[in-house]
């Protein structure tokens, strides 16, 4: 393998949105690869204690290069992984991430996401979101859940903006379970259906400890 394969790997990775900030920053939207490893391992290095807390459920949390290479290069049959670029000179930094991982049912997926610090409150959450909901639709999932820290109102606020039921887990109180059904997005429209897939122990978490920040 040459040495500027995985570059060339990343190049080929079609956008899914592209845009540019007030400030004059471009950023992107696309599907994580391998090329990615290094770039997510600084990014999930340089989250805050609070933002590991809210995404991970652990603040102290250190990251090794064998996890990033397993968010930049997952099992296409259950997980889908999408990061935010934003250009840095001749170069890019990942600035988000968020993923889906299809449930024992086939039917439904649970999402993880996290945004940079200085990133937050700029809409990359929602972008993202809308991302995932739409890519797990046109997979054929017909549910979306997620689990988030009761303190993390910004992803709560975030989910029930795009639907989300939001109600008590089999975690407690500290967490709260959203829910939706994957029909179009309807901003500010919350889904509702008779027909929710039953919750499973063999589902398969979009992180082991499932937790989101916005």
């Amino acid at each position: 393998m040459y040495p500027h394969s995985t570059e060339h790997q990343a190049s080929t990775v079609r956008p899914i949105a592209a845009w540019t900030t007030p400030n004059g920053c471009e950023l992107v939207i696309r599907r994580a690869c391998r090329a990615d490893v290094r770039k997510s391992l600084a990014f999930l290095r340089g989250l805050s204690y609070a933002s590991r807390y809210f995404r991970f459920g652990r603040g102290d949390l250190e990251f090794r290069e064998s996890e990033a290479r397993a968010l930049c290069d997952p099992d296409s049959a259950v997980c889908a992984d999408f990061i935010v670029l934003a250009r840095d000179g001749d170069g890019e930094i990942e600035i988000a991430s968020a993923r889906y991982c299809v449930a024992g049912d086939g039917i439904s997926c649970e999402f993880a996401l996290v945004v940079a610090d200085q990133w937050q409150g700029m809409g990359l959450g929602d972008r993202l979101m809308r991302v995932l909901i739409e890519s797990a639709r046109a997979r054929g999932l017909h549910w979306m859940h997620g689990h988030i820290l009761a303190t993390n109102s910004r992803m709560l606020q975030l989910a029930e903006t795009l639907g989300f039921a939001i109600e008590a887990s089999s975690e407690g109180p500290v967490v709260k379970r959203v829910s939706r059904a994957l029909e179009a997005i309807e901003s500010g429209a919350r889904s509702r259906t008779d027909k929710r897939p039953q919750r499973s122990s063999n589902t398969r978490s979009a992180n082991e400890d499932r937790f989101h920040s916005a």
